[in-house]
């Protein structure tokens, strides 16, 4: 696959930015899938040392254009980049993919700092139509045995969906809502401080 960006030279020194839940790899029936960085709009899938286009998403005015990415020009990317729509994490299972949309915006109209938006986006393969879950939760995995909020598949096995949950996101989630944790989530969730690692959460596939 030819590199769009082979042999440009940045603009300025560059730098990073990385999504909080960027995931660029995931396994689908024992095969290897890349997303790549969260700007990009297509999903490849390896074999051996072969790199074949799998999917492609249109983006539209919503993909980052080259001049805003990080590595070409940071400033830029600072000053504009909040605009666009990144892809850090994709999984699928045998109907749907999971896909996880993000952008950095403002903080209450201040450019200096951000706050994380998401939006999740089912695509169900046999229909060819994607849809949102973001207002309507129950469309997401229904936690039934800790009672906190719905879990969203970060990667998926022959026997399970595992999401990974950052505790203070978490956590203003159940601030935000009328969750009935049970005694085990609940001495979980006081527990975390500034030290406390991602938690993963497993749902057991039907």
């Amino acid at each position: 696959v030819h590199n769009p960006f082979y042999g440009i030279k940045p603009i300025s020194a560059g730098g990073g930015s990385m999504m909080s839940l960027w995931k660029p790899f995931y396994h689908y029936k024992d095969e290897l899938y890349l997303n790549g960085p969260g700007s990009n709009d297509t999903i490849y899938q390896l074999k051996g040392n072969q790199c074949i286009p799998y999917a492609a998403f249109d983006m539209g005015k919503y993909k980052l254009p080259l001049e805003y990415e990080a590595w070409n020009n940071y400033e830029a990317h600072w000053k504009n980049g909040y605009h666009y729509w990144n892809i850090p994490a994709i999984t699928e299972d045998e109907r749907y993919l999971f896909i996880l949309a993000q952008r950095y915006a403002p903080e209450n109209g201040d450019r200096s700092k951000r706050t994380g938006i998401y939006r999740y986006v089912m695509y169900d393969k046999q229909t060819r139509k994607g849809f949102m879950v973001n207002e309507d939760e129950n469309m997401q995995i229904v936690d039934d045995i800790l009672g906190g909020p719905p879990i969203w598949p970060t990667w998926t096995t022959d026997d399970s969906y595992v999401s990974v949950v950052n505790p203070y996101s978490y956590e203003k989630r159940i601030k935000e809502s009328n969750y009935k944790l049970s005694p085990q989530l609940q001495k979980i969730v006081d527990a975390w401080n500034y030290d406390t690692n991602v938690l993963l959460m497993l749902c057991r596939r039907k």
